[in-house]
């Protein structure tokens, strides 16, 4: 292989280490594969070849971007690659660090809320009868309010912080959509 590829590769590696090692191969075979077809078809040198390509950073960029948004779901491997997204990007300076530790926080506390509604409601279940707990006197009502209400805001937090999560998701793809050379 070439040195100028192998460089160019080594580099575009380096930034997609956040990938799995099979995507990450997936696409630097990709890329040296292209590499070659621009040599062999248009008679270029590599170096030429890979200034047609573009800037590894910039490559880079595009195939996390793109992995981010085909990535489904939350994951510790795709929080990895937006995170190693924002160390190489400009754009992304503010808006990504704001999404993703508000959404994180708001699905954590809201989780972390309804775990201690359920504490509470179980500790009320065993300590009076069912009759007391689903029946209350007046006095008892407003103790009870209290092992609802942690449950409601438990569940407003978390599902903000899906609905978060999403629009960080979406932001990426958007983002991701002004370099297609490789699409």
């Amino acid at each position: 292989m070439d040195i100028f590829v192998e460089s160019y590769l080594k580099t575009i590696g380096g930034h997609l280490k956040s990938m799995s090692g099979s995507q990450r191969k997936d696409i630097l075979a990709i890329l040296e594969s292209r590499i070659k077809e621009i040599c062999y078809f248009e008679h270029l040198s590599t170096y030429e070849a890979i200034k047609q390509i573009g800037d590894p950073l910039e490559t880079a960029r595009h195939h996390l971007r793109v992995a981010i948004g085909d990535t489904k779901g939350m994951s510790l491997r795709k929080l990895r690659m937006m995170f190693s997204l924002y160390r190489t990007s400009h754009s992304s300076y503010v808006v990504l660090p704001i999404l993703s530790v508000l959404s994180l926080v708001l699905l954590v506390t809201g989780i972390v809320v309804i775990i201690v509604g359920l504490v509470k409601a179980g500790s009320l279940l065993l300590s009076q009868s069912t009759f007391e707990v689903l029946m209350p006197s007046s006095r008892e009502g407003y103790l009870h309010d209290w092992v609802i209400l942690p449950l409601v805001v438990g569940g407003i937090l978390a599902l903000i912080g899906l609905i978060t999560w999403n629009l960080m998701t979406k932001y990426l793809k958007t983002v991701g959509v002004d370099n297609q050379k490789f699409d």
